[in-house]
């Protein structure tokens, strides 16, 4: 990783939202195993949250990830993701 150093030229424009004040080497491609889980974690809630907690059926939340329903249930429960309320 490396720090962020802000070098302007005409015309760049760009807004960097980051929890720290490091920024990942865009070349590598390559995300931390915790971030790449973080991500996943906020994804299904997404998910779950736009399809009102329907996860199987015609417009649930498996159809949208693209996943099987029970793998969706599977990841649901690994991830102790529990329906607010």
């Amino acid at each position: 990783m490396r720090k962020y150093r802000p070098e302007s030229k005409p015309g760049d424009q760009a807004i960097v939202v980051s929890k720290t004040d490091q920024v990942l080497d865009g070349d590598s491609g390559v995300l931390p195993d915790d971030e790449l889980r973080r991500m996943e974690h906020h994804n299904l809630l997404k998910a779950l949250q736009q399809t009102r907690w329907q996860v199987a059926g015609s417009g649930g939340a498996a159809e949208l990830l693209g996943i099987k329903p029970t793998t969706l249930a599977s990841r649901i429960k690994k991830m102790n993701i529990k329906k607010p309320g």
